[in-house]
């Protein structure tokens, strides 16, 4: 990192930006779930009484100017790498955040984007302050890893935006952190033809396709299909990435809710409505304790292996 990058802490040097002077923040992800949760946000405390952190393409949703997002982050490679053949279209996202941002707003970007796009020409909206953040993985010892999360260094870069939004809204201090839309619902329709070409149903909040199509990896400068393996090895990684920042949060003292219906997601405390059900139990087993959960388990996994 000392030769690719640096040692600043870009995140906490230029600090929280609350306007309602609040530890809790809500951060909307690109699951279609969110399309729900936005047509009755004016109902949601996690709206109207928490921080927002948008991401990606929110800005082109209707209520964005009503929501005003206090933190906002690009991190696909189609926002800031001109050599990607989606850039066209990502960078169209500049020209929205110009135009409808009448607030002050943070806005993070990847460290590795400084050297590929000249964003104080690009960003022409004085209420939008662009902060960097580390682009690299941290990669060294494992009982490391927090410290140096926490002094700044190291990424989300794990295979979905939301993990870096997550990766800034802890090392701001937020203690408490409501996620919305992360249904990861990537293997909706999965198929392989008789062609061999792995399909999937691509979903978001903005855009919804029932019909099966092509799943191309355009992180590159090129378009390439993926295979079984590098799809089941980049779904690894996103999943890897909500395990390490749920203990990550534990570190710090911090609570991450999973506010998304039907999510795929299972390493966060689960918040529907206005009720919190604790990490790894039910609907059903919400009331009981851990400890008779582990013994239902147990009891059910013998009675299958007799």
């Amino acid at each position: 990192m000392l030769i690719r990058e640096n040692f600043w802490d870009y995140i906490r040097k230029n600090g929280k930006n609350s306007f309602k002077n609040t530890e809790k923040i809500t951060i909307l992800g690109n699951g279609p779930s969110l399309k729900n949760v936005l047509a009755n946000w004016r109902q949601n405390k996690d709206f109207l009484e928490n921080d927002v952190f948008g991401v990606n393409y929110f800005c082109s949703n209707e209520n964005f100017e009503e929501i005003k997002p206090e933190y906002y982050v690009l991190s696909d490679p189609s926002f800031y790498d001109p050599e990607n053949p989606l850039f066209e279209s990502g960078s169209k996202v500049y020209k929205t955040l110009n135009s409808k941002v009448s607030w002050n707003m943070n806005l993070y970007v990847q460290y590795s984007s400084l050297k590929k796009i000249n964003y104080q020409k690009i960003i022409t909206n004085r209420n939008i302050k662009i902060i960097p953040f580390h682009t690299l993985q941290y990669q060294g010892y494992e009982k490391l890893r927090f410290w140096f999360y926490k002094k700044g260094l190291g990424s989300g870069n794990y295979g979905t935006v939301v993990l870096n939004a997550l990766f800034i809204a802890l090392n701001l201090n937020y203690k408490e952190v409501f996620v919305y839309g992360i249904d990861h619902n990537f293997f909706d329709g999965l198929t392989v033809t008789k062609d061999n070409v792995l399909c999937h149903i691509d979903s978001h909040f903005y855009e919804r396709d029932l019909n099966p199509k092509p799943m191309i990896n355009h992180f590159g400068h090129k378009l390439l299909p993926f295979t079984m393996e590098t799809f089941l090895e980049d779904k690894y990684s996103v999943f890897k990435g909500h395990r390490i920042f749920s203990e990550y949060a534990n570190y710090l003292g911090a609570k991450i809710y999973n506010c998304t219906e039907n999510s795929l997601v299972d390493t966060y405390s689960r918040k529907r409505g206005d009720k919190l059900i604790p990490k790894n139990l039910s609907d059903h087993d919400a009331e009981n304790s851990y400890e008779e959960k582990q013994e239902t388990f147990v009891h059910d996994s013998r009675s299958y292996t007799k």
